[in-house]
């Protein structure tokens, strides 16, 4: 093993430290969260004095209806379990990357995934959101529903160049195990 590959493998191994302290914080995250929803009286103070009229547009969480809650909470919830699971792919990726398994099956397993999970995050995010949006009106939680039509394409973006180099090492792969069999 060069000193290059020394090197790397102990850049593997801190990222695979450091993802412990990730998910270590990740609780901490929630809750921060949890209570940022519930605790928006103070912010929407300032904006009502700022701009009046402006801060019945924003959903007050912590005033809404059991129901608008629940809502509220489902769509947080789902959030929090979409950037678990992209953790967890990337956290077991960077494990078998320390361990010197990188271009192997598995990797591009979970490029594929990720790249997936990326790309259409941005269309889930935005379709959950005005329906959340829209049952928060059936509920009187809100006046009124506006539809959102703001997509990210920066997410979108991303996962189709995950997709993409997820391609190409699957193309430099095979190009190695034929290699590997020409005498």
């Amino acid at each position: 093993m060069s000193i290059k590959d020394n090197k790397i493998s102990a850049l593997f191994k801190t990222l695979d430290k450091l993802f412990w302290l990730i998910w270590l914080a990740f609780p901490v995250l929630i809750i921060l969260t949890v209570k940022k929803v519930l605790g928006q009286d103070a912010v929407i103070a300032v904006i009502e004095q700022q701009s009046p009229g402006c801060a019945e547009l924003i959903p007050q969480v912590g005033n809404f209806s059991s129901a608008g809650k629940l809502l509220a909470f489902t769509y947080l919830s789902a959030e929090f379990a979409f950037y678990a699971a992209l953790l967890g792919i990337a956290h077991m990726t960077i494990h078998h990357f320390a361990r010197g398994r990188i271009f192997v099956e598995a990797t591009l397993r979970a490029l594929g995934i990720v790249g997936l999970m990326i790309a259409a995050w941005p269309v889930f995010d935005l379709i959950a959101l005005n329906i959340v949006h829209y049952a928060w009106t059936l509920t009187n939680d809100m006046k009124s529903f506006e539809p959102h039509y703001l997509f990210d394409v920066g997410p979108f973006g991303v996962g189709l160049l995950i997709l993409t180099l997820r391609a190409a090492l699957q193309h430099a792969i095979a190009l190695k195990q034929e290699n590997e069999l020409t005498i």
